[in-house]
């Protein structure tokens, strides 16, 4: 299987993300019921579903066109463990070998995906890249001048979504965070994309305060 780019050196800062555009042109992006699954299917509830969905992983040629659209839109995607250089793709080194709907770049993504242990988790990942994908879709002029982690997203979104229920939990959240890892996959898909969206802006807010610009007239 082929790497691309992979380099520790190119990681980038993980809580952050430079970027060119108006990260608050996405507050207008809106995801509704029907444009996610509403159907758990045999599953007691959503931890369950994606515990199943993660499982088995197929995903389809849609979810692999979303992904050649995303590397558009960004540096590089890291994909699972953060802190892995080969997890990396490099997405002007892979959209310059290959074309989309090229059968290896489905296969290198599917490997990265795999690589993930848990299914919850994988299945979470790759959820996150659909509403990734919907953002990027919404606003043709967002370019991340950074690489893009999942689990970065991911773990954000997480804590979001449980200070967002428990308001008061922001002093004591790692006392806390294994709650909100239960009670995060347990969220419907169409409200987690909201959760992936307020991620977003924030990591896209933590780059703009880290700027050059903005450390200057600190």
């Amino acid at each position: 299987m082929r790497e691309f780019g992979a380099s520790d050196n190119d990681m980038g800062l993980l809580g952050a993300l430079k970027f060119r555009g108006n990260s608050r042109v996405l507050n207008k992006v809106a995801f509704i019921k029907t444009m996610f699954p509403n159907d758990r299917g045999g599953a007691e509830n959503w931890c369950q579903w994606r515990e199943l969905r993660g499982t088995i992983g197929r995903e389809n040629d849609d979810f692999f066109a979303h992904m050649w659209k995303i590397l558009h839109q960004c540096q590089g995607l890291v994909i699972g463990d953060k802190y892995n250089s080969k997890r990396r793709i490099d997405s002007t080194t892979l959209l310059g070998q290959m074309t989309a709907g090229e059968q290896s770049f489905k296969l290198h993504i599917i490997h990265l995906l795999n690589k993930i242990q848990s299914p919850i988790h994988r299945q979470l990942t790759v959820e996150a890249l659909l509403a990734i994908a919907k953002l990027f879709s919404d606003n043709a002029e967002l370019r991340i001048d950074d690489n893009l982690s999942t689990d970065s997203l991911i773990e954000q979104a997480v804590k979001l979504s449980w200070l967002k229920a428990n308001p008061k939990s922001e002093k004591n959240y790692e006392n806390e965070e294994a709650q909100a890892w239960q009670f995060f996959y347990h969220v419907p898909p169409y409200k987690m994309a909201s959760y992936f969206l307020d991620a977003l802006i924030y990591l896209l807010d933590n780059g703009k305060q880290n700027s050059p610009q903005n450390k200057a007239k600190i």
